[in-house]
């Protein structure tokens, strides 16, 4: 796509104005990269003074851009892909297809020898892993009858001859630590969140009466899959025509192990028994984007959480995430022809937004590795999301042309650079273009309100 559109000096200016919002706000090169080495210290000492050493920490954390932007200014959560049962094989199953032999829910009767041929041969507990062909990216996951997870007393299998996935849920690691005087502990009660279970952690101490939530973690329970998988073959063979990523690079990703995570397709039958294959290398392709492609990724979450997600009704919120503005990202790195640099930050987004609209109007996200993979995930709420978004076209939501959502961001990167008068000027002018609750504008005057009552309380409390 040629980048003709943009407004030469006028947007360079505005880029840069930009960018020192985004600085301003804890997002210069510099300390995204601080953040992001510093992740990587604390998780190789996690790893030498835990037990729990297996556990991968991957999201917004784990790449230097933790939240407190991110609409009205939530923390990010922790992202934790928790591997379980390195003692069992996960084997591909396809080889066996390719001889003639039907899948097990089929004829369950070969598959039993197979495995436990496997079983004894190798002197390991051993899986089966299948595609399912009509939801690329899933695959169905076979084990012996009675076969029980090694940490639980549940059978793999209840109602199917497949793993059932929720049976994953229950295995999540509950951890008890205490530092100090405060106590952290886990819930008992988890919520689902796709694969994810989240965990909310609460601390207690002598100053609390009850307890405050300090911690949430989508920890995501997952497999080992030691084979890359053919429907990721295009990817790896495919014309890019700006030449990103490089061969060493996707040599590099493909050499890597898959996961698989307890999830199955919204809209097969078979959901309860899929499991839905993850690139553990994926994050690589992210550590080789720039810094102006990492700075339009960050600006996507802005917009999605505070312009997008109002918008669409609790039913259709899942569908629009930060994973689906990851992709965006990459196939606009790989496809498109722009000039990503500083000055040209504006016109950057604007290709990127112009994007993501393109694929919402088709109705299909190509999920970037796996081109068959649908990343939006649902199809029978498409149709609403279409009607919720079709108002918005890509001067909507461009920096210049929305003032509001630029003064937000302003807002926000000023009042924590400590620059409060500038901050409480733009906040006066986005509420006076758009005087209305949906402005987030709201949500930080409502903040300074509550943080000055809470100072005056205080006073009067010591005065007395």
């Amino acid at each position: 796509m040629s980048n003709g559109f943009c407004n030469g000096q006028a947007d360079s200016t505005l880029s840069q104005l930009l960018k020192s919002a985004l600085d301003a706000a804890g997002f210069s090169f510099a300390e995204i990269e601080f953040k992001r080495r510093s992740e990587i210290f604390f998780t190789r000492l996690n790893k030498l003074l835990c037990a729990a050493a297996d556990t991968i920490y991957v999201g917004s954390r784990s790449e230097g851009i933790l939240g407190g932007l991110y609409y009205s200014g939530e923390e990010s959560d922790i992202d934790a892909i928790l591997p379980f049962f390195e003692e069992y094989d996960v084997y591909d199953g396809q080889s066996y297809l390719d001889e003639g032999i039907e899948k097990p829910d089929i004829n369950e009767d070969p598959w039993e020898y197979i495995t436990g041929y496997h079983t004894l041969l190798c002197s390991r507990k051993t899986f089966f892993a299948f595609y399912d062909e009509e939801f690329p990216g899933y695959m169905m996951i076979y084990c012996l009858p009675n076969t029980r997870f090694s940490s639980s007393k549940v059978h793999a299998r209840a109602t199917h001859v497949y793993i059932e996935n929720k049976q994953f849920q229950h295995l999540v690691r509950k951890t008890d630590a205490q530092d100090l005087n405060i106590t952290t502990e886990t819930t008992n009660q988890f919520q689902t969140n796709g694969p994810a279970v989240t965990e909310e952690c609460f601390s207690s101490c002598y100053f609390f009466s009850s307890k405050q939530e300090s911690l949430v973690s989508d920890n995501v329970p997952c497999l080992y899959f030691d084979y890359w998988p053919p429907c990721a073959y295009d990817w790896t063979t495919r014309f890019k025509p700006n030449g990103w990523p490089e061969d060493r690079i996707i040599k590099q990703i493909v050499s890597h192990k898959c996961m698989l995570a307890p999830v199955g397709h919204h809209d097969s039958s078979d959901k309860d028994v899929q499991f839905r294959l993850s690139i553990t290398g994926e994050n690589i392709l992210f550590q080789h984007l720039n810094n102006v492609q990492v700075h339009c990724y960050i600006l996507l979450k802005i917009i999605l959480k505070d312009k997008l997600r109002p918008i669409l009704n609790s039913d259709n919120k899942d569908i629009l995430s930060s994973y689906c503005m990851k992709n965006v990202i990459f196939w606009c790195v790989e496809r498109e022809s722009v000039d990503w640099t500083v000055s040209n930050l504006v016109c950057c987004l604007q290709i990127c937004i112009r994007k993501l609209i393109l694929y919402l109007q088709e109705y299909y996200l190509p999920h970037y590795i796996i081109k068959s993979y649908d990343a939006f995930g649902r199809k029978k709420q498409r149709n609403d999301i279409l009607t919720k978004i079709n108002h918005l076209s890509p001067d909507d939501i461009a920096v210049e042309n929305n003032q509001v959502l630029f003064y937000n961001i302003l807002v926000y990167c000023n009042s924590k650079a400590g620059y409060n008068q500038r901050a409480a000027k733009y906040l006066v002018r986005s509420l006076v273009i758009f005087p209305s609750q949906q402005n987030a504008a709201f949500g930080y005057l409502k903040d300074i309100v509550h943080q000055s009552l809470t100072l005056i309380r205080t006073w009067n409390a010591n005065a007395m």
